[in-house]
């Protein structure tokens, strides 16, 4: 389902696998793996699901599950226009960089705890 380079960044979903969708119209829930085609997932990249790099589909990204990954990073506006996102966001506790901004639109109720060391401090940040 997804594409990962050789240092584990995810960079965006498959196109193979859309396409095996067949639809036009698609709800996807992200359940971000530990590891892609035998090599550990340890981020996910810059713009990695954003719907417009997928033109030719409506892409409705509608939950996203970290559970299974320890990803160390996410890159700037990995999420940049995943309108449909919702709910409680639980980011892993390998967490230690988040690139300016998850790009999580729109502003709605969702709120994502962070699970950090003591360097980058501890709370709950709203958006």
């Amino acid at each position: 389902m997804f594409v990962c380079d050789k240092n584990g960044i995810i960079t965006g979903v498959n196109p193979e696998y859309l396409q095996s969708l067949g639809t036009q119209e698609l709800k996807i829930s992200l359940t971000i793996p530990s590891s892609v085609n035998g090599t550990k997932v340890t981020g996910i990249g810059p713009n990695a699901f954003m719907p417009a790099y997928y033109p030719q589909y409506v892409i409705n990204f509608v939950s996203l599950d970290f559970s299974k990954a320890a990803i160390t990073s996410i890159g700037n506006n990995a999420f940049l226009g995943c309108t449909g996102l919702t709910g409680t966001l639980r980011l892993p506790a390998t967490l230690t960089s988040v690139v300016k901004t998850l790009s999580l639109t729109p502003v709605s109720p969702m709120f994502i705890f962070l699970r950090v060391n003591a360097a980058m401090g501890r709370g709950l940040l709203e958006i």
